[in-house]
C-alpha cells in the first residue's frame, strides 16, 4: 500500500535548501553544506544511505510545516478522490488525473 502525506510547504526554505544541497552527490558533500541543524540530522543516517534519500529527508524535515493535513493510504487514485471531495477542487482534481496518467504538464528535467 502506498502512503501519501500531504503537509503545508515553506517554499522560500525549499529555495534556501535546494541552492545548497542540489549538487550532493555522495555523503561526503554534505559536509561542505551549511544549514543549521544539518550535522545533527545527518548523523541519523547510516554511511550506506543513498545521498538522495537524504536530501528527501532534509526537504521533508526542514520545508514541510506543521501536522500533516491529509494522509492518503490508497496511492494516486485515493489522491485524486480525498482531492475531488474538497470544495472547488474541480481544476485540481482534473489536473491531477491528467499528470498521473499521460505525463502532460511535467517538466523535461523530471
Amino acid at each position: 500500500m502506498i502512503r501519501w502525506e500531504i503537509s503545508a510547504f515553506d517554499w522560500a526554505q525549499f529555495q534556501h535548501l535546494e541552492t545548497r544541497i542540489g549538487n550532493v552527490r555522495v555523503l561526503s558533500d554534505f559536509e561542505n553544506v551549511e544549514i543549521d541543524g544539518l550535522d545533527g540530522f545527518i548523523l541519523e543516517f547510516d554511511e550506506d544511505t543513498d545521498p538522495k534519500a537524504i536530501s528527501n529527508a532534509l526537504v521533508n524535515q526542514f520545508c514541510c510545516i506543521g501536522t500533516h493535513v491529509a494522509v492518503i493510504e490508497n496511492g494516486i487514485s485515493g489522491l485524486i478522490k480525498y482531492v475531488s471531495k474538497m470544495a472547488e477542487s474541480e481544476d485540481a482534481e482534473l489536473l491531477l488525473a491528467e499528470l498521473f496518467a499521460g505525463g502532460k504538464n511535467v517538466d523535461k528535467w523530471f
